[in-house]
């Protein structure tokens, strides 16, 4: 039927951009920018070290306001060692940049989130590269972010203010490689860690230091496990299946991050075969084999709540490709 409020009307005889100033405000965001990067190497090229930057300049407004301006600098830096003709190790230092709108106080400025990332790393390729692994232990602090403040006890206004701080911190594993002729095997393994580690006075928040944040799994394991036929009336043929698993995931039911119980852990395995031949590819995919209730969810910080959302059952798909 319709709509309590009518239906919307469009004055198309003005651009977006009049209509937007009209319906409150023009929603604006511009940035240019400056990358540098450059590799330098040494003892016959045994050892790497990348220098990078980038240099952003960044101009965003929200509800026809002033512009807010930014201007910043992410450096990313990196050394790589070959400690013998099969192994590396890797050290890398890198920074992430994102812009954000928010109402603070005047004379206040407004400071883009950033993420400093560190990360040391060992690669290796086993039994004359059929084998490759990896493994890896990082760490990102996240920077700036804005959250509810104190309200003005005169203009009634809540003002955002820096958040404090949250860290991600955890190792990562990867195996790939070819057991037989055909048959590849692709695993690996991340173990998380996302906290709060510092809240600045006057934010609004229900979170802690120490608090755990929503929407990650502490443990997360894939494998996935193919075969394709070479030679042979098979030829072409190919099978292919695999399981991820998501183990202590912190994410609440609750409407505060610091209550609820959190989501059970989760398995899926998917499996599907296919039929290359010249020109013709065929495929058919089954997911969720063995027909479990699934779910995952996110924080939404509109309704300061937590949704959940449920995923298909056993399902199939099958495409069919050709090649001209």
């Amino acid at each position: 039927g319709t709509p309590v409020n009518g239906y919307p009307q469009f004055d198309r005889s003005k651009s977006l951009e009049e209509r937007a100033v009209a319906g409150g405000g023009l929603m604006d965001q511009q940035y240019s920018s400056v990358y540098a990067q450059d590799e330098l190497g040494f003892l016959n090229n045994k050892i790497r070290l990348t220098l990078a930057g980038r240099y952003t300049s960044l101009s965003m407004a929200a509800w026809g306001a002033a512009a807010d301006k930014a201007d910043h600098f992410t450096p990313r830096v990196g050394v790589s060692i070959s400690l013998d003709k099969n192994t590396t190790a890797y050290a890398l230092y890198d920074q992430t940049f994102l812009p954000q709108a928010g109402t603070v106080r005047q004379g206040t400025k407004i400071k883009p989130i950033t993420g400093n990332n560190m990360e040391i790393g060992l690669k290796r390729e086993w039994a004359e590269g059929r084998w490759v692994s990896s493994v890896a232990a990082y760490r990102i602090i996240k920077k700036n972010e804005l959250t509810a403040g104190p309200t003005d006890p005169n203009t009634h206004v809540a003002y955002s203010i820096d958040l404090g701080e949250k860290r991600a911190q955890g190792v990562e594993f990867d195996l790939r490689g070819t057991i037989a002729r055909g048959q590849n095997l692709v695993v690996n393994y991340a173990y998380t860690e996302s906290k709060v580690t510092k809240i600045n006075d006057g934010a609004v928040t229900d979170l802690k230091v120490g608090d755990y944040l929503p929407a990650y799994a502490t443990h997360t394991a894939n494998a996935w496990l193919s075969y394709r036929a070479s030679s042979g009336v098979l030829r072409g043929f190919g099978v292919n299946a695999g399981v991820t698993f998501l183990g202590d995931r912190h994410m609440n039911w609750a409407f505060s991050p610091a209550g609820g119980a959190s989501l059970p852990d989760y398995t899926k395995v998917d499996a599907g075969i296919s039929y290359d031949r010249d020109k013709i590819r065929l495929t058919a995919n089954v997911f969720n084999v063995l027909d479990t209730y699934l779910y995952s969810g996110s924080w939404y910080s509109y309704t300061n709540a937590y949704y959940y959302q449920a995923e298909a059952p056993r399902n199939l798909r099958l495409s069919v490709a050709y090649k001209f």
